[in-house]
């Protein structure tokens, strides 16, 4: 029986292709995977399906559109148009959308232009069958890749008759004040929950593979799966952040940790 988890594509190194990933993955036992732009510049659609069902591997998300605000605007909704495409061939069961910013704008500008922004991208994923999922960045982002910083923002962008849900990413929002009552059910639906364990370096945080960090994973595991059993989980560390470690063993060693009953 495979684990109700993912692992997403970022942790696959750059020496390793991507089928080898997908063993990597489904051989320790995940029952999915998500997926990167880099993934599908390495293998065409029709291939791409053909490996995954190969394996039986579900895809939780792809990973990233958005990014809507910047001086090559009109490139970026070529590639966000793109992704809708490939996320409705895959049955990614979420598009991840980064919002972006512009650094040229106050805060309050730059949410407004990104809320019409991802109302027109929400508009054609709808129209596609996706599923958007909008991740909110920690603030030391907030004029480098996103404006959008907290569970509140994103759930004023989502607004009440939205179809887009919130990714929910432990290591941009573990501190957020709205985190656990999102996490009980009350404001914005959860379309994607992204773990990992939580370091400090040089007084930085940093994500780190399970149990190497000083967040409590497990019980918040536990609450979203009580409370969202829809919501993949999916398990996100990056190769390049983690050069001297091997991606196998990483990730091995999550799937035994994930296991049910699994104690340190």
């Amino acid at each position: 029986m495979r684990l109700p988890f993912s692992v997403n594509h970022y942790l696959c190194p750059a020496t390793m292709g991507l089928p080898a990933f997908l063993d990597v993955v489904s051989n320790a036992g995940f029952g999915g995977v998500g997926l990167t732009q880099r993934a599908l510049a390495e293998l065409p659609l029709p291939e791409l399906r053909r490996e995954l069902a190969a394996r039986q591997l579900q895809v939780s998300s792809l990973n990233s559109a958005g990014f809507f605000l910047g001086e090559a605007e009109h490139v970026q909704q070529d590639i966000n148009s793109r992704l809708v495409t490939a996320a409705a061939e895959l049955q990614a069961r979420v598009l991840n959308v980064l919002p972006g910013c512009d650094t040229g704008m106050s805060m309050p500008k730059n949410q407004a232009s990104i809320a019409a922004c991802f109302q027109a991208l929400a508009g054609a994923a709808y129209t596609a069958g996706v599923q958007l999922a909008i991740e909110p960045l920690h603030a030391t982002r907030a004029r480098i890749k996103s404006s959008v910083n907290t569970i509140a923002a994103a759930a004023g962008m989502i607004g009440p008759s939205s179809s887009a849900t919130l990714n929910l990413d432990m290591y941009h929002l573990w501190g957020d004040a709205a985190l656990d009552q999102t996490v009980a059910g009350v404001g914005p639906r959860i379309g994607l929950v992204q773990i990992c364990d939580i370091g400090d370096s040089g007084g930085a945080a940093r994500r780190l593979p399970l149990d190497e960090g000083n967040v409590d994973w497990r019980p918040f595991v536990r609450r979203v799966q009580a409370r969202h059993p829809d919501a993949p989980i999916e398990l996100e560390l990056f190769a390049d952040q983690l050069p001297d470690r091997s991606a196998v063993d990483i990730i091995e060693d999550a799937a035994k940790l994930l296991t049910p009953g699994e104690e340190r």
